[in-house]
């Protein structure tokens, strides 16, 4: 599948960058790391597709994002909720263990990109979900608090937070 890059991202030193359509929506969600999907659906009360398509729909961008052989690796969406403060979130695919080093360091690149008109990127992640927890680490964000039985699962989650930042962000 061709994809049509993100004009002011595209193509990149790390994998191709999109803004999200729903095929690509479609393709990530058949590949998600189980852990992902439970997350999505232990949180929201709905399979993962929905949470995925709203995010496509109504994401400050909601990008999609392939490995340079076309391989699809995640969708990343950011929701404003406020002047200047979204929630970020990212869903992905068993891929993204296999090209974890370019994942890594092109989440890093994406995240300061996309970030420009937001002081405050701040959720939830599911607080058994290693891989993301390491991911929002790695990406500057701090753990603020671990909640128990949050959303429609019931299931712990870690509330965290990352303020933009010159040097960093």
């Amino acid at each position: 599948m061709q994809r049509q890059p993100l004009s002011d991202l595209g193509w990149t030193p790390h994998g191709i960058v999109c803004r999200a359509t729903m095929e690509h929506v479609k393709e990530i969600e058949t590949g998600l790391r189980a852990e992902d999907r439970r997350e999505l659906e232990d949180i929201a009360g709905r399979p993962a597709i929905q949470s995925l398509l709203m995010g496509a729909l109504c994401g400050e961008p909601c990008l999609s994002l392939w490995s340079h052989g076309g391989e699809p690796l995640a969708l990343l969406t950011i929701i404003r909720t406020g002047l200047d403060r979204g929630t970020i979130a990212l869903s992905g695919t068993a891929a993204i263990e296999r090209f974890s080093i370019p994942f890594l360091r092109g989440s890093r690149d994406v995240l300061r990109r996309v970030q420009g008109d937001y002081s405050l990127l701040y959720n939830v992640c599911d607080a058994r979900n290693e891989v993301h927890r390491r991911w929002l680490r790695w990406l500057g964000f701090n753990e603020l608090r671990e909640v128990p039985g949050y959303g429609a699962g019931k299931i712990p989650v870690i509330e965290f937070a990352g303020l933009r930042r010159q040097d960093h962000l």
